[in-house]
């Protein structure tokens, strides 16, 4: 049977490093769960979060927003290192 998507070389991106399985399935399931309670954005045609900058549509250009939630600030998330 035919691949859908067949194996190639790896793709590499200078400065990006992908470790596969860094997150067990309890931590995954973890992250997944806490960015779906962050606010969800319903201004386009699909629901969106924003992480860093926002784009203004109406004004053609970014706006600087909050970063990380407070879960990002306080550390909590170190509790995923291994």
């Amino acid at each position: 049977m035919d691949q859908l998507f067949p194996q190639s070389e790896p793709i590499t991106i200078p400065g990006l490093l992908y470790l596969p399985d860094y997150l067990n399935e309890a931590q995954e399931n973890y992250l997944k769960t806490h960015v779906d309670r962050q606010l969800w954005l319903n201004d386009l045609k699909r629901r969106v979060q924003h992480y860093g900058y926002r784009y203004n549509y109406k004004a053609g250009r970014l706006t600087r927003k909050q970063i990380f939630s407070d879960c990002y600030r306080s550390g909590s998330y170190r509790s995923l290192r291994r």
